[in-house]
């Protein structure tokens, strides 16, 4: 994981909201119709429109998202599918966007799933977004370390979006992002410094 970056700056005046998403997309699981849902609402009632507010989706597989895109043509303007692009574009991406998107399966059954791509997103210090199980390991990490929110499903997924949306127009930022200190146990550092600890402990007894 790259080193806790400083809390974001806030985007300069009439910025669009950014919400980026890099890497693979797998249909049933990782796949955006939750978000899509939650973004339907807001364009129906004017809280969001064309220009406020980018999708941006880079990597593998994204016919995905253009096939779940055609369940909600409303929010087709809202999205762009870019395309496979280098990892450094990748990482630049995420840092100029305002939060991150992981997709991950809902579902209880995947509540042991902990992607090494989560601890890259918190690296660059941006809020997280992650639509993944309650009370799994991507909730306890986001939970331990401020560094975002799960939803299970699209009601709270637009909740979460208002909140985002309304703060980042009234302060430049959607939400304050890791907390450094907190950030700092999952570096690969002090996982090492923590795993050694333990096999002094296990040699000892």
């Amino acid at each position: 994981m790259p080193p806790p970056a400083q809390a974001p700056a806030p985007a300069p005046e009439g910025a669009p909201f950014t919400l980026v998403h890099t890497g693979l997309l797998y249909p049933g699981t990782r796949d955006p119709r939750i978000l899509f849902a939650a973004l339907r609402p807001l364009v129906a009632d004017g809280t969001i429109s064309p220009g406020d507010l980018v999708v941006r989706f880079l990597g593998r597989n994204l016919e995905i998202a253009g096939r779940s895109l055609q369940e909600f043509p409303e929010v087709s303007p809202f999205v762009e599918l870019a395309g496979e692009v280098s990892y450094e574009e990748s990482l630049r991406q995420q840092s100029r966007a305002t939060a991150l998107l992981l997709l991950e399966w809902p579902d209880p059954r995947a509540k042991g799933v902990l992607t090494g791509k989560l601890f890259e997103y918190l690296g660059t210090g941006k809020p997280v977004l992650a639509v993944a199980p309650r009370s799994g390991e991507i909730d306890r990490v986001l939970g331990d370390t401020a560094g975002g929110a799960v939803v299970t499903n699209a009601a709270e997924a637009e909740v979460l979006l208002r909140r985002w949306i309304h703060a980042y127009r009234s302060e430049g930022t959607a939400a304050t992002g890791p907390d450094r200190a907190r950030l700092s146990r999952y570096t690969r550092r002090e996982q090492t410094r923590a795993l050694a600890e333990v096999l002094d402990r296990v040699a000892r007894t």
